[in-house]
């Protein structure tokens, strides 16, 4: 499995644990994100997501991924979380095979490196 195909199935994966997840959440910033752009019930659920604002959209290509203004290379994925959506989705990654960094911390966003092994299909 790619990476691309990895990163989208954790997401997918941990959407059946019942944590809202979802990617390339755009707006012009990340503190205008709100439960109706997550798609949340209640303030209280589980969530999870990357951000696409500012310049932060992705391409994905396999194993590669840039951002898809500048196509410069993403070294690793930020996922955003709260009210335990982030221990669902690190959980999920990893047994996943992805390489996650996260100290476990609710203030701490979750990161996933990117192996970018393809480059040259993306620039």
């Amino acid at each position: 499995m790619t990476f691309e195909q990895s990163f989208k199935k954790a997401f997918k994966d941990t959407r059946k644990t019942g944590v809202t997840a979802k990617m390339q959440v755009w707006e012009c910033c990340r503190g205008c994100i709100n439960k109706e752009k997550l798609g949340m019930n209640s303030d209280s659920d589980p969530y999870v997501y990357t951000y696409a604002g500012q310049g932060s959209r992705l391409r994905f290509d396999g194993d590669s991924v840039v951002y898809a203004d500048s196509r410069s290379p993403v070294p690793h994925i930020y996922v955003y979380h709260g009210n335990g959506g982030g221990e669902k989705f690190a959980e999920v990654a990893k047994s996943l095979g992805l390489d996650v960094e996260w100290d476990g911390s609710q203030w701490s966003a979750i990161v996933v490196k990117v192996p970018n092994e393809r480059m040259s299909n993306l620039r």
